[in-house]
């Protein structure tokens, strides 16, 4: 199993700075909003770790939507937090 970073998918600026920046894709992502990205590898990149599309990237751009993007993610977050505790349990 590889580790999950979980990144901001929202802007952190938006929340007023309360999220942190902690790898490489992050801080090249800065401050944009998914909508405003067009870096190839940037993108493919968000999609790869964050499992959204980029079809989906202009609905997920606004902070309004984070409660959109938690039901979106529910079962990513679900399945990884379920297979970490199988491995520390097993």
């Amino acid at each position: 199993m590889s580790c999950i970073d979980v990144d901001h998918i929202i802007p952190q600026s938006l929340f007023d700075g309360n999220s942190s920046i902690s790898n490489a894709e992050n801080i090249k992502k800065t401050n944009k909003k998914l909508k405003s990205i067009d870096d190839p590898w940037l993108i493919q990149q968000i999609e790869k770790y964050s499992q959204l599309k980029s079809k989906k990237f202009v609905e997920f751009s606004d902070v309004n939507s984070w409660e959109k993007l938690k039901e979106e993610r529910r079962g990513f977050f679900e399945e990884q937090f379920i297979a970490a505790k199988m491995k520390i349990i097993s």
